[in-house]
């Protein structure tokens, strides 16, 4: 395909989305996920919660020692970690939320509802067995799908894959963004620029845009005016990165020469595109991989952006 003059956005668009590859899984730690996408579905190790745990803060007791209530009943508390013996009547025991039940306990009275007596406790109303327990898996089942493939991970979802055993997940890698700002005007933000220097911003304000659409941004040094070291600069995004942007340089001035640069490497498909600002924006593929000149104006670069390496990174 030759370049195009002027090219529609929406042409643009289709032709810059249509070289973007897929891209392939990477293991994280499930507490740093948030915001990625699962390159799979993702199951539940263990179910949450893992035992008997206390719905309330209240006192544990066997739901068949209330039965006669609501005639005052008073219990004995043989504490949490003992069992009752024989001649033990009507045990109970303190439990907090989330506390576990012990094994001879099969219901829980909230503490609003309970007296306390010297050596143990007095209760009113009868409850029913399993009484503000909270059985195991009663959130999340072993096994239960937590979520599929190309959900986007919130910080919900790392809480219930922590909960229940899931430590890494398996997600989309993040696409790689090459940077290259051109032009002998240009300075460091740190340094005070002389009269017809220009402080480079566009790099920077180009990888939060990069960053906030999900990528991974890394800005490569700037080449200056050398052709060579523009040509090198470029191998080493295209050896590394999913998609190079070269900033600045894409227009017919005397010094722009970046379309040239494009167009040696790889098959020039649009230079010109009906954007306002913006127009003089290029793409070529080399070896099937987007090279993409951006206008260095500030405003024409952010619609660039906007309106393909946006699409281009979360189509």
């Amino acid at each position: 395909m030759s370049a195009v003059a002027s090219m529609p956005v929406s042409e643009a668009r289709r032709i810059a989305t249509g070289l973007c590859g897929e891209l392939g899984p990477e293991t994280v730690a499930a507490e740093t996920a948030a915001g990625r996408y699962s390159a799979g579905p993702v199951w539940a190790i263990r179910p949450s919660p893992h035992y008997r745990a206390s719905a309330m803060d209240g006192v544990a007791l066997r739901a068949a020692d209330t039965a006669t209530a609501p005639a005052p009943l008073l219990f004995t508390d043989i504490g949490p970690d003992q069992s009752p013996t024989a001649g033990t009547e009507r045990p109970a025991c303190a439990v907090d939320t989330g506390q576990l039940i012990p094994e001879w306990a099969d219901a829980v009275v909230r503490v609003e509802e309970v007296s306390r007596t010297e050596g143990g406790y007095e209760i009113g109303s009868p409850v029913a067995p399993g009484h503000d327990i909270r059985r195991p898996g009663e959130d999340i089942a072993d096994g239960e799908l937590l979520f599929s493939g190309g959900h986007r991970i919130t910080a919900a979802d790392i809480g219930a894959m922590l909960a229940t055993g899931v430590t890494t997940v398996a997600v989309v890698r993040r696409p790689s963004v090459a940077l290259i700002a051109t032009g002998t005007e240009i300075v460091e933000p740190d340094r005070e620029p002389a009269p017809g220097e220009v402080v480079e911003f566009n790099s920077r304000v180009i990888a939060a845009m990069v960053e906030d659409w999900g990528g991974r941004a890394v800005r490569l040094k700037a080449p200056g005016g050398s052709d060579q070291l523009l040509e090198r600069a470029i191998d080493q995004g295209l050896a590394e990165h999913d998609l190079v942007c070269i900033i600045a340089g894409s227009s017919v001035g005397k010094k722009d020469g970046t379309v040239k640069a494009l167009s040696a490497r790889g098959e020039l498909l649009v230079h010109g595109i009906k954007l306002m600002p913006g127009r003089p924006a290029a793409l070529a593929s080399v070896k099937g991989r987007p090279l993409l000149a951006i206008p260095g104006y500030p405003v024409s670069a952010a619609m660039v952006c906007r309106e393909i390496v946006g699409p281009m990174l979360t189509s």
